[in-house]
């Protein structure tokens, strides 16, 4: 193993110079602490997640997430299997009304495509709102609503929820993606009834591992009849709602990832919580904000400053919007320069959904790893 990623990294054994900078935002960076000795001897490794000893554990990393994001008491929150994409399948299958119409909020790729699967597969009557055009998603408070809570893997954000009602006084419900929010943003529980989430965007855990909280609203929706199958992986009737808040999960889970997460969890409480999380992203963002006025080369894809997202920076050559580059040449740029860039031990910055260089800034990176990586990746032009 030890020979073949030397391989795959040949700096491998570097000097402090050449330290390798992770941009990846799925699973992002591990945070300062981490140390593989988390799993040596421990007594869950190897064990199965039926048994209720395996279940506390599982249990109380529930619990501190439900903490440390102010989850509401009257929320129930469960692992599901998938990461964000299968938290958000999950609502999907077990809470949507075959019978209504649905409003997806569009703001990038991942809320086109959940547009489309709800449209294309769920064969579902779907209006699709433009970011610009989100305050329409409260015209029809009778419909069931699809958003995206940004940040979003475009670094886009909506500064606020404020046009939506609060969602218990309202007949449809309301699915959140809060992927690249959850552990950022500050999320208005109450004007959601499905909020989906992971563990690996923001805070560097485990890539299979999600989670869902329902509002009581939403509870009571897992008894509407639905026009399509729900298969046992995500049927939470199937498992009951109290077995899998209490640490049952619908698969069989990582137990090296949930070994993982308590440690995560513990680091997260040791630097103060949700507030801790969000003074780490400030002081990252300072690094960002000085790089831009350093290099008036890179523009923000982002334009609209109250827009952008605090977890994500994509990154343009502002001669692109002057000059009125294509697309494929566009994109070309931004493969070569990703290439390049791992030359010098930077990782992962291509946004392929948007042409542009895509930098992970949330809690668990590096200010220092920040700075290092910009500046490499400038040079590289």
């Amino acid at each position: 193993m030890q020979n073949f990623l030397v391989e795959i990294f040949p700096s491998s054994k570097y000097d402090k110079t050449m330290k390798p900078i992770f941009f990846a935002s799925g699973p992002s960076r591990k945070f300062d602490d981490w140390d593989a000795s988390m799993f040596e001897n421990n007594p869950i490794l190897g064990r199965t997640h039926i048994y209720d000893d395996v279940k506390k554990i599982l249990k109380s990393n529930l619990d501190d997430i439900r903490k440390i994001l102010s989850v509401p008491d009257d929320f129930s929150l469960f692992f599901v299997p998938g990461s964000g994409s299968g938290a958000i399948f999950c609502a999907f299958l077990n809470l949507l009304d075959p019978s209504r119409k649905v409003y997806s909020y569009k703001s990038g790729f991942f809320s086109e495509e959940w547009a489309k699967d709800l449209r294309d597969q769920f064969r579902l009557d779907v209006v699709e709102i433009d970011f610009e055009d989100a305050p329409k998603l409260a015209t029809h408070a009778e419909f069931d609503k699809m958003v995206v809570m940004v940040d979003t893997t475009n670094g886009k954000r909506h500064p606020n929820y404020d046009f939506l009602p609060d969602s218990q006084k309202v007949d449809g419900i309301a699915i959140l993606d809060a992927v690249c929010a959850a552990f950022i943003e500050e999320i208005p529980w109450k004007k959601f009834d499905a909020v989906a989430f992971s563990i690996q965007k923001v805070i560097g855990g485990d890539g299979s591992i999600g989670i869902l909280a329902l509002s009581p609203k939403a509870v009571k929706r897992l008894t509407i009849p639905k026009s399509w199958p729900i298969g046992r992986l995500f049927n939470i009737n199937r498992w009951t709602l109290a077995e899998v808040c209490a640490g049952r999960t619908m698969s069989t889970p990582s137990i090296l990832g949930m070994i993982e997460l308590r440690e995560i969890l513990d680091w997260i409480k040791k630097i103060g919580g949700f507030a801790g999380l969000s003074k780490r992203v400030d002081k990252n963002w300072e690094i960002v904000n000085e790089f831009m006025r350093k290099n008036p080369e890179f523009d923000f894809l982002e334009k609209d400053a109250a827009n952008r997202g605090r977890g994500v920076v994509c990154l343009e050559l502002a001669k692109w919007n002057e000059n009125g580059h294509s697309t494929k040449e566009k994109t070309e740029m931004v493969n070569k320069i990703a290439s390049l860039a791992t030359k010098e031990n930077v990782f992962d910055i291509a946004n392929f959904a948007n042409p542009s260089w895509r930098f992970w800034v949330g809690p668990s990176q590096s200010d220092e790893d920040i700075e290092i990586g910009l500046n490499r990746f400038a040079n590289l032009f």
